[in-house]
């Protein structure tokens, strides 16, 4: 996050009120802010990338969670998950037309053939159900 929006949010959260672009007067907001990232704050912090008082505001609580790659026992649940008939952006999981797609892209993903376990995106929240999606669609019928 650029310099100047860092400063923004430590305002906003400070003052507890933000001006709408273009306003001529502050509304007072009332927020919580829950933040993540995959950047080394503070790393950033000390390369004077990152406010540190912004930094201090925002780190009430740290839950860390980690990638994928280092929970391999959640793969199957999370492809149980994603392969759910009915949820949005699952089509082939509700076409019954691709025999073992399911079974295949379980064992491709418990197996570390997944690109979502050897490549995580962390901005793309949907990017295991699209694995698994391609992991159907490149395998019909394995």
């Amino acid at each position: 996050m650029p310099l100047a929006a860092q400063s923004k949010v430590l305002k906003a959260i400070e003052d507890n009120e933000i001006m709408r672009l273009g306003g001529t007067k502050p509304f007072a907001i009332v927020v919580r802010v829950i933040a993540a990232t995959n950047q080394n704050l503070d790393r950033l912090m000390s390369e004077g990338r990152f406010r540190e008082d912004l930094y201090h505001r925002i780190n009430v609580l740290t839950i860390r969670v980690p990638p994928l790659r280092e929970r391999g026992s959640d793969i199957e649940y999370l492809a149980d998950f994603f392969s759910e008939p009915g949820l949005p952006g699952t089509q082939f999981a509700a076409q019954e037309n691709i025999p073992g797609g399911n079974e295949h892209a379980h064992g491709s993903a418990m197996a570390g053939q997944c690109p979502a376990v050897e490549k995580p995106h962390g901005k793309d929240r949907d990017h295991g159900r699209s694995e698994l999606d391609r992991s159907r669609a490149v395998n019909p019928g394995v």
